[in-house]
């Protein structure tokens, strides 16, 4: 869902995958702690209030990695 874009919102991914923001919250904090995701919380244009947003956004390691895993899928598929 990341690959192609810039960054996302945490809760449209949330949203979007069915998870619970406290499971989505779990894996991003292992993704960022293996380097491949990076995090940074904004003020909503949406929100008169102080909360804030939080946006999602992969590392270059991240793109790599990924990269390398569906390339390896790929080679899998094909030997089948």
């Amino acid at each position: 869902m990341l690959r192609p874009l810039d960054d996302a919102d945490f809760r449209v991914i949330a949203e979007t995958l069915d998870l619970s923001e406290a499971n989505l919250s779990k894996t991003v904090q292992n993704l960022v702690t293996l380097g491949y995701l990076v995090t940074s919380k904004q003020a909503s244009p949406q929100r008169s209030d102080a909360r804030r947003t939080t946006s999602v956004k992969l590392t270059h390691l991240g793109r790599r990695v990924f990269d390398e895993h569906l390339a390896a899928l790929r080679a899998m598929a094909e030997h089948e």
